[in-house]
């Protein structure tokens, strides 16, 4: 059975993680669009293979974002199956660049990336269950425009100012059931296919302030001020499946031993069109700014709790894998190595309260992989797993209309933690990491964005149903 040790250390961060969506701070005028900016749907591990998850699967790293892979929790592997516990924290430094002259504005953010615990229901049965909490987008922007009306909006070319601030976001609680039908691959050597899904809750908010001013040197003119703040929430369904089947295996001539296996994986994912119920209170005022902006209200409208729809976009991924496994006692080389494409209808979709907004369809191309020189060797280094990729397409926000290119390029390692004890008491910990390079939008868009994402997570790993051999 899990460690109390285990549980407590999960607990523990589950209220770090909720405590530091609070301290989340950035500036995005993209997220003003749309739900905001997407947060990185990846654990740490694939987002240094360029993001690949579809046909990825591991013994140590949940991938919730194929929930096919929850059946494997329950391999057996010496004589049990692993749980797992990972939690993954994102440092982002964003740079916004405008115009020509080129201005540039700066900002650092930490982030909570995700909390998932993974637990093998049954091990003869293959069955496998996962919980966890994400962000799935993020929306916070400051942006001050100011310019002149054109001579056909108003009889004198006055100017204007306007001032526009949102925070809010849509995060996903989800509890995932993954279950394997055939034997382990590289023990019977039999294909093998997983089907999985997560039942999601998400919800979320969107608050928007918006301060329109008028300035004319003769004529004094009261400000505007339009906040809208909208809370909402509902269920919805993600599936998975992923068939792996063996290519090749290779012997040692003279023993006559399996020393390496080559694996196939296929995979696919959906989640349907998904409606959650909205509630938004809207407010319109007429205020007075003095020189120190403070606001005084002149007089108000408001309207609460309007009740209405957002509406949540399909999505589809497919990918293709090939993996090597040693399985011979010195534990050579293996290593894995897929491409994805994945697309959502945010243009076909979307609708935020009925209306719709500057988004299109997104599509990505990932490719990536990952190698670990030995499992066995006494060199700490052969240990470690390395991990690089890239991924191309489009964002889904299209403010401009003339959509926002997307590249990134990405790295990371995962260090196992090597402990004296760990031949008795079965706990398997590695600390992942990933560096990723992104680039949104290019000469063509009003805004660019260069990203650089730092990520860590630790994921801690026991082993159940082991049987005792002492009591």
């Amino acid at each position: 059975m899990p460690s109390a040790s285990l549980m407590r250390n999960f607990l523990l961060l589950s209220f770090l993680f909720a405590s530091l969506t609070n301290f989340a701070q950035e500036n995005s005028p993209y997220s003003r669009y749309g739900l905001g900016d997407i947060f990185p749907n990846q654990n740490i591990g694939s987002r240094a293979m360029g993001g690949l998850t579809t046909s990825v699967q591991s013994y140590q790293h949940i991938n919730f974002s194929n929930p096919a892979s929850y059946g494997r929790l329950s391999s057996n592997i010496s004589n049990g199956a692993y749980i797992n516990f990972d939690i993954g924290l994102t440092m982002e430094s964003r740079t916004l660049k405008q115009g020509n002259p080129l201005l540039s504005f700066k900002t650092n953010n930490l982030l909570p990336a995700y909390l998932a615990f993974g637990v093998p229901l049954s091990k003869k049965k293959d069955f496998g269950v996962v919980v966890g909490l994400k962000p799935v987008t993020r929306i916070n922007y400051n942006i001050l425009n100011e310019g002149r009306f054109p001579a056909s909006q108003v009889s004198t070319k006055d100017s204007f100012q306007y001032h526009y601030e949102g925070n809010g976001g849509l995060n996903q609680a989800f509890v995932g059931f993954g279950k394997s039908f055939g034997g382990d691959v590289l023990q019977t050597g039999s294909s093998n296919f997983k089907i999985g899904a997560n039942i999601v809750y998400n919800f979320g908010k969107k608050e928007t302030n918006t301060f329109t001013t008028i300035i004319n040197d003769s004529v004094f003119h009261l400000s505007s001020q339009h906040s809208a703040l909208t809370s909402f929430d509902g269920l919805g369904l993600e599936l998975g499946a992923t068939y792996d089947f063996k290519l090749k295996e290779n012997f040692v001539t003279e023993k006559k031993t399996k020393s390496s296996v080559y694996i196939l994986s296929l995979g696919a994912t959906t989640a349907f069109k998904r409606k959650l119920n909205a509630s938004q209170d809207d407010e319109r005022k007429t205020v007075y700014l003095d020189g120190s902006n403070v606001i005084a209200v002149v007089d108000s409208v408001r309207f609460t709790g309007l009740s209405g729809k957002v509406v949540l976009p399909a999505k589809y991924s497919g990918g293709i894998s090939v993996s090597k496994y040693a399985v011979h006692s010195s534990g050579g080389a293996s290593w894995q190595a897929g491409i994805q494409y994945e697309t959502e209808q945010w243009g076909n979709d979307y609708l935020f309260m009925g209306a719709k907004d500057k988004v299109t369809n997104s599509s990505l191309l990932r490719v990536g992989g990952e190698l670990t020189p030995s499992f066995t060797s006494n060199n700490y280094f052969n240990l470690v797993t390395y991990r690089a990729g890239f991924f191309t397409g489009t964002d889904y926000l299209d403010a401009d209309g003339n959509k926002l290119k997307l590249t990134g390029i990405t790295a990371g390692f995962s260090f196992p933690i090597v402990s004296r004890r760990s031949s008795y008491t079965n706990q398997f910990t590695r600390i992942n990491t990933a560096v990723e390079w992104m680039k949104r939008g290019s000469v063509g868009n009003n805004i660019s964005e260069n990203y650089f994402r730092f990520s860590l997570s630790l994921s801690l790993s026991d082993i159940w149903f082991i049987k005792r051999k002492y009591d």
